[in-house]
């Protein structure tokens, strides 16, 4: 049997309140660390780091609210758009959520932070590793790619007072290790000759043969995807559309011709597709005119899609809805 004395007792309950949580936080946000990175360390304490802490928006749902109504042909708010500033004014923190993250934050002697001006629901502080951990009763480390790209100070977990757990969103660098760096694609060129070169990467990679260098095709597309021989099972039950904006329309003459090159078998769905105009718009079936040809503008954007769409997925029936905004 064993007995545990006095002093030792009180030597267990220190060490175990010094192990616990503070009890005047609670753990916000944790996350395993992803595949594809590994901790090398402790983060060190005297490194910058900038801190994002994005405050909880008001009106959570005024925002898809007010984007069904202005969306609906039959709703009296159709195309009444809101400018960013009245998107602003519906979205802003509550002042009482941008007093209260202040609060804490000078609390733990961070006095300068600066607000969003537009929004208002983010607000920056440049503190250091050592100050982030404090403040957000969290550990940094740091972590390796395992492709050897990148190294990141992240935790994989932090807490907050519970009042602000309602009034705080997010919090950034913490536990996410997206990295905004894009890659810029590049094309290597064999030899001088441009075309042998894209031959035989085109050889390389399987690339089907309609698909050109420089320019796309519907059979290009069709075999990509595989669906060159693909037979639409029920057409007459499915139905494929888009939308023209600006008073651009997907023009009949134009479709035909564009089918009777890359489409033979689909030129009849040229004659064939509805046209629905939404409020003032206008169903633009030419003839053209010197103008239009000068800017290449007229109907552009919607040639573009509906010969792509139809020439793709023909025989499913088609529809252009087009709007005068």
């Amino acid at each position: 049997m064993y007995s545990l004395h006095f002093p030792s007792l009180l030597c267990a309950l220190a060490s175990l309140t010094a192990a616990s949580p503070r009890p005047d936080y609670a753990v916000k946000e944790s996350h395993f660390v992803p595949e594809g990175w590994r901790a090398v360390g402790d983060a060190p304490k005297d490194s910058p780091i900038q801190l994002h802490i994005g405050l909880k928006q008001a009106n959570d749902y005024a925002i898809e609210s007010h984007l069904l109504e202005i969306s609906d042909p039959n709703h009296h708010r159709y195309q009444q758009y809101l400018s960013p500033d009245e998107i602003a004014g519906l979205t802003r923190a509550s002042t009482e959520t941008q007093d209260l993250v202040k609060a804490w934050l000078e609390d733990h002697g961070i006095q300068r932070h600066t607000l969003d001006d537009s929004h208002s629901d983010w607000i920056v502080v440049d503190v250091t590793i050592g100050m982030a951990e404090e403040l957000l009763r969290a550990k940094y480390s740091s972590f390796a790619s395992l492709d050897g790209d990148a190294t990141l100070y992240r935790t994989h977990e932090f807490s907050l007072p519970p009042h602000l757990h309602k009034h705080i969103d997010v919090i950034q660098p913490t536990t996410s290790f997206f990295r905004a760096e894009p890659k810029t694609p590049t094309i290597d060129v064999l030899g001088n000759d441009t075309d042998y070169g894209f031959l035989q990467k085109r050889a390389a990679s399987g690339i089907p043969e309609e698909c050109e260098e420089f320019s796309v095709n519907p059979t290009c597309i069709r075999k990509l995807y595989g669906a060159y021989d693909y037979k639409p099972q029920l057409p007459e039950k499915n139905g494929i559309g888009i939308t023209n904006f600006l008073n651009h329309s997907s023009h009949r003459g134009d479709m035909t011709k564009f089918l009777k090159k890359y489409r033979p078998e689909a030129v009849a769905a040229a004659k064939e597709f509805d046209i629905v105009l939404i409020g003032d718009a206008a169903d633009n079936q030419g003839p053209y005119d010197p103008d239009d040809y000068s800017s290449q503008v007229r109907n552009a954007e919607g040639n573009l899609d509906s010969q792509l769409v139809v020439s793709t997925s023909w025989p499913t029936p088609f529809t252009a809805y087009n709007t005068a905004r």
